[in-house]
């Protein structure tokens, strides 16, 4: 009996059961073969000595596969009214992902790791309601959670030696994909023709988080510091500090691309795949379709979409990604303070969420290194309000970041120094109504007192109400933003005839005004000695008139 049905679910019906999906329905010993299975199903079904409803479920798999393997073409239409390209069948190399992924990580894990994966994807199709608070269920959810961060990290390993990848085991670290039945018919289909279309590029700063590994693997980038802030360095310097490492062995550790990307894996991909997923309590990495709400194609996340929403943003706020540094790279201007733009890293998770997280606002200690956004592959939410949302954190934790342990010292003059001064006491202050008053504290009590979230739902209106001239914020607010956040010059231009804006936007120019003198000192001092003006200051006065 356990040979047939085992609980685990690696036994021969399963492997009867496989060998008839992957027939072709041409096959004239098909039938033949059906008849074997159903053979089995009937000697097998009463016996008293086997787990009844653990048949139930594996028979009724087996229908699901039947229905999806052998179902007839179709025309599918989609909301739009638009012919698309499903036939209504599953791809012939999906048929039992499962174990194609077992097979293919097989050398890389253990033997009881994927016997319990199978087991638990079995219990998994039978759940009814996969996002039940059940403790069955949630309890199930967890164990799946952990094979599969499992199963990835192997997959990941296993490609580096392996080139073939099957097309599985691809949308397995490109989508969380795992299984057929559990993904359904439709969105497998779409999640097999959407695997060549995935459009990332490290040179834009967009990766699938299959591409980011290989970028920490191969060097080119840094792994990421992990929630208590902690990066691979001060990891390598906790060993050092234990006392259990030599010298040489601490330097092949840093040196270990292995390490690097294990270090990613364990510290970084659980917990973000889990806060994009954003239904933190019926979190399950699994691709299923019951997450999906929304059309696939339009939802996935693409380099085209991120670049043209991120130049969205700047258009408004153009000065967002800048930051200002030494120019090292001319000795006329080695002692002057320049602006340079760093666009944000964006990596992609194999899920499909609503949520983004803002991970780090700089790489290491260096401020003129990219920042890390972290996104579902497949985002179920508006992608500019996402984008926005992560912008203005990135501008709340690189303040903080310059500014240091006086980040919210109004003596020492920033965004986040004002902006909480200004929240901690707007009671007293007499440039806000009543009225205005009442609405902070309302706002406070959304943002369960936390100032950022407060700071980056004002945001968040600055670049979608104010910067179209439809005025939101308060008088107080509005004057710290048009400060540190300015609009570039084609917006200024036509707020600047809005009484509300007016002398703002005045008091902005005189501070230009004091810029572009110091450059202009600076520009005939190099024209005196003799040498060309160098770009970068052309750049810098392009950067203060907001003409970028």
């Amino acid at each position: 009996c356990s040979f047939y049905f085992a609980e685990d679910g690696d036994d021969l019906f399963d492997r009867m059961t496989s060998l008839y999906t992957r027939m072709s329905k041409d096959d004239s010993d098909k039938e033949k073969f059906l008849s074997q299975i159903n053979r089995v199903i009937d000697d097998f079904k009463e016996i008293p000595v086997l787990n009844h409803s653990m048949i139930k479920a594996r028979i009724a798999d087996f229908e699901k596969r039947i229905q999806m393997f052998n179902a007839v073409s179709h025309d599918a239409v989609d909301a739009n009214g638009q012919k698309n390209d499903l036939t209504g069948a599953i791809p012939a190399e999906l048929i039992d992902s499962l174990n194609t992924i077992i097979q293919y990580v097989n050398d890389c894990i253990e033997p009881e790791t994927a016997t319990s994966l199978r087991k638990h994807i079995i219990e998994y199709r039978a759940v009814d309601d996969k996002m039940s608070a059940d403790d069955a269920v949630v309890k199930l959810r967890k164990s799946l959670t952990a094979e599969f961060n499992t199963v990835y990290a192997a997959a990941f390993e296993q490609s580096l030696s392996v080139p073939r990848i099957p097309v599985a085991v691809k949308m397995f670290l490109n989508f969380g994909y795992m299984d057929e039945i559990l993904a359904g018919t439709e969105c497998t289909e779409i999640l097999y023709n959407l695997l060549n279309t995935l459009t990332t590029d490290e040179t834009l700063g967009v990766y699938t988080f299959y591409d980011w590994l290989l970028a920490i693997y191969n060097g080119s980038k840094m792994p990421s510091r992990n929630e208590f802030d902690e990066d691979f360095n001060d990891y390598i310097r906790k060993k050092k500090a234990s006392g259990k490492y030599s010298d040489d062995e601490l330097r092949c550790l840093m040196n270990d691309p292995f390490e690097r990307t294990k270090y990613e894996l364990e510290n970084v991909f659980a917990t973000v795949n889990k806060i994009t997923f954003g239904r933190i309590t019926t979190f399950c990495p699994i691709f299923i379709s019951d997450n999906v709400v929304k059309s696939l194609s339009d939802s996935l996340v693409t380099a085209t979409k991120l670049v043209k929403t991120l130049e969205e943003i700047r258009r408004i706020d153009y000065s967002a990604f800048y930051r200002e540094s030494l120019n090292t790279e001319d000795e006329l201007l080695s002692k002057e303070l320049m602006h340079i733009e760093c666009l944000p890293d964006i990596i992609l998770m194999p899920n499909v969420g609503v949520r983004g997280a803002m991970w780090q606002e700089i790489e290491g200690k260096k401020r003129t290194t990219p920042a890390r956004f972290m996104l579902s592959i497949f985002h179920m939410e508006d992608l500019y309000s996402t984008i926005g949302r992560l912008t203005g954190e990135f501008r709340w934790e690189m303040c903080k970041r310059i500014h240091g342990s006086h980040w919210n010292d109004v003596t020492d003059l920033s965004l986040t120094s004002e902006y909480f001064d200004y929240v901690q006491f707007y009671r007293k202050n007499r440039d806000l109504s009543a009225e205005a008053k009442e609405k902070i504290k309302n706002s406070l009590v959304r943002c369960k007192n936390s100032f950022k979230e407060m700071f980056v739902r004002d945001y968040i209106t600055w670049i979608t109400f104010e910067g179209k001239g439809s005025p939101r914020l308060n008088k107080v607010t509005r004057k710290i933003f048009i400060t540190y956040i300015p609009f570039p010059e084609n917006i200024v231009r036509g707020l600047e005839i809005n009484p509300l804006f007016t002398e703002l936007i005045h008091t902005r120019q005189i501070v230009q005004g004091q810029k572009l003198h110091h450059l202009e000192n600076l520009m005939k001092k190099i024209k005196a000695a003799g040498n060309d003006i160098p770009e970068a200051v052309f750049k810098e006065i392009d950067y203060i008139e907001g003409k970028i």
